[in-house]
């Protein structure tokens, strides 16, 4: 199963067919109680740029 489909919605359930709601680290099934883990996805780099505050 892909975890976010083509247009970036939350996944369905492989037992029932429901959307999978989020929760942290994944997703999980609110009928069922099936998980999904969420890849790990690193934050971008920001290039040193100051932050907004000047830091």
């Amino acid at each position: 199963m892909d975890i976010v489909d083509e247009f970036g919605q939350s996944p369905r359930c492989p037992e029932c067919g429901i959307l999978l709601r989020e929760v942290r680290g994944g997703w999980r099934c609110p009928e069922c109680s099936h998980a999904e883990d969420a890849p790990w996805v690193s934050k971008p780099d920001d290039g040193g740029a100051p932050s907004i505050h000047g830091g």
